[in-house]
């Protein structure tokens, strides 16, 4: 197996820890040498000093922090992320990496990590890592950036401080290193944060038993010597790539590394597949419990991450518990604030035990269509919300719909066309309504009818347009040869008789 294989296969298992130099972002911020020589004419004083890291205390004792800061800013912030500039860090964009180091002081990751609306925590202290909950991708800048002036390190002083007194960011580095790989990308020996960064990191490296690699940017034999010194395997883009210079060939070797990476998660995920034994988990009444009591106090990011969490997979949950869940679901469907919260509680709700207590059920998804009615009125797209869902209680559909059009009434509420949209997909893949009793015949008729008349929307009245479909389609592709079931007609006596009690309470 060749090097970059095994580094591939190391990355569909998500076990390499990577550290970012000045190379993974040069075609977008400017490398060390730039910043430095930029400094060295705004100083008073002329230095003939190549040293950058003397260079950078000249110009804070010059200067000061707040302008150090400042001039880091002004050179290294991206106020968008540009795709072809940015070949290398959208390598960074799937999975493979759960956490990512950086000694870089850019914005990069994070404005692509915007672009691309993905979530990312970014960790500077040890207060931070605290607050992460490792469900998102973790950005730690190992020594800061110009948005934390206590925690940058980039002049000589703090560099001797970084060294002399380490960092709780040290442990965690540790922890992490101790199940994974280490692979620096992007550095070369004109980079000081190499040179610095291995310093630090030897008491890691020499008490971890686990090999680390280097992608270099720009190879040399001063660098290969200190890789071997070091216990550090070497791999240069341009042994691979002869004919481009620098850029291109780590560019190139990046996206090569990324591409084999995903054909081998693609390999591992089939292998699973078809050779894991499927594993039930259940959540307990202390875990159920404690979702309920969060949910008083959290915000529907937090509880929604938290539900996804406990209920993952298939989930058993105990019969004790059913109603608890039940409600729960409730609450999130209340406050859920985007379509995609709404439509993967849906799914999740399609997995769990809950499904087989059919008033349960029912209640959720009269739930769901009050939750998707609220959305439409801030003027999101609803999409497919649901559909499938909602199809399998397709005899119920009319009358959960008819109780929502009641709850819009009630509080005369202009819903606009994109919900009556929605209403007539999930009316159009119901039972007949002439196959509901008669009592819930006439309640859906009229509910639907008196919301329909109160919109002053162009869409049709959905029963009048289901009936028009029933008329006109083959009966292959529309025809309900089942009827409802005498208990489906109870629960959804019960769930009108619940509604209007709540109206009225």
């Amino acid at each position: 197996m060749s090097i970059l294989e095994q580094l591939a296969e190391y990355m569909s298992a998500k076990k390499i820890i990577p550290f970012l130099g000045a190379g993974s972002s040069i075609r977008i911020a400017p490398d060390w040498n730039h910043l430095t020589a930029l400094m060295k004419t705004a100083l008073s004083k002329s230095t003939e000093s190549d040293d950058n890291l003397a260079i950078a205390q000249e110009y804070e004792d010059e200067f000061g922090r707040a302008e150090l800061c400042h001039f880091l800013q002004k050179y290294l912030e991206i106020s968008s992320f540009d795709d072809e500039l940015g070949e290398v860090p959208l390598t960074f964009l799937g999975g493979a990496f759960p956490v990512i180091y950086t000694t870089n002081f850019d914005n990069m990751i994070e404005s692509m990590m915007t672009k691309y609306k993905r979530p990312l925590q970014v960790i500077y202290t040890q207060q931070d890592a605290l607050k992460a909950d490792n469900l998102h991708q973790q950005l730690i800048k190992f020594h800061g950036d110009y948005t934390h002036p206590d925690e940058l390190v980039f002049t000589k002083k703090d560099y001797e401080a970084r060294m002399d007194k380490g960092s709780p960011l040290d442990i965690i580095l540790k922890s992490h290193l101790m199940t994974n790989y280490l692979l620096f990308i992007g550095y070369s020996m004109s980079d000081p944060d190499l040179h610095k960064l291995i310093d630090e990191l030897r008491p890691i490296i020499g008490t971890n038993s686990l090999p680390a690699f280097l992608i270099a940017y720009n190879s040399s034999e001063q660098l290969k010597s200190m890789c071997e010194d070091n216990g550090i395997t070497l791999i240069a883009p341009k042994e691979f790539y002869p004919v481009d210079d620098n850029a291109t060939a780590f560019s190139k070797l990046m996206v090569k590394l990324s591409d084999m990476a995903l054909s081998a998660n693609i390999k591992r995920e089939e292998h699973d597949t078809f050779n894991t034994k499927s594993i039930s988990k259940v959540a307990t009444i202390r875990e159920i419990e404690a979702l309920s009591h969060n949910m008083l106090t959290e915000s529907i990011e937090q509880i929604f991450d938290e539900f996804r969490q406990l209920y993952s997979g298939f989930t058993i949950i105990p019969q004790d518990a059913y109603i608890l869940v039940s409600n729960q679901m409730t609450e999130i469907y209340k406050r859920s604030n985007t379509y995609q919260q709404i439509n993967s509680l849906s799914n999740y709700s399609g997995i769990m035990d809950l499904i087989k207590v059919r008033k349960l059920k029912l209640k959720n998804m009269y739930d769901m269509l009050l939750a998707i009615k609220n959305l439409s009125l801030t003027g999101q797209e609803l999409g497919n919300i649901g559909l499938v869902d909602l199809q399998s209680t397709c005899t119920c559909n009319v009358v959960l719909a008819a109780i929502v059009c009641d709850n819009i009434v009630k509080k005369e509420e202009k819903v606009p066309g994109t919900f009556w949209s929605y209403l007539s997909k999930v009316i159009k893949g119901s039972m007949p309504f002439e196959k509901l009793p008669r009592d819930l015949r006439v309640f859906a008729r009229f509910k639907i009818k008196t919301a329909h008349l109160m919109a002053h929307t162009t869409y049709e009245n959905p029963l009048d347009r289901q009936s028009i479909m029933q008329k006109y389609l083959s009966d292959k592709s529309y025809q309900f040869k089942k009827s409802i079931s005498e208990a489906d007609v109870g629960y959804l006596r019960q769930l009108v008789k619940w509604h209007g009690e709540l109206d009225n309470g």
